[in-house]
């Protein structure tokens, strides 16, 4: 997944794109991508979250 994506950056194929897409608002020109931030999903884990809220039993909260 990630080597499609920077196979499409290499040959500034998103620039072009984004030239395309951005023509009918406003028209830009010489679009490059310099920095990207790749975000991952958090870990779950069941221990910290019962850590962090507590330990709540059924009568409690009904």
């Amino acid at each position: 997944d990630r080597k499609e994506l920077v196979a499409k950056f290499i040959p500034e194929a998103i620039g072009r794109e984004i030239e395309k897409a951005t023509q009918g608002i406003y028209p830009l020109q010489n679009v490059f991508i310099r920095k990207v931030k790749i975000l991952k999903d958090p870990k779950f884990d069941l221990g910290k979250l019962m850590e962090v809220h507590g330990d709540y039993t059924r009568g409690s909260w009904c």
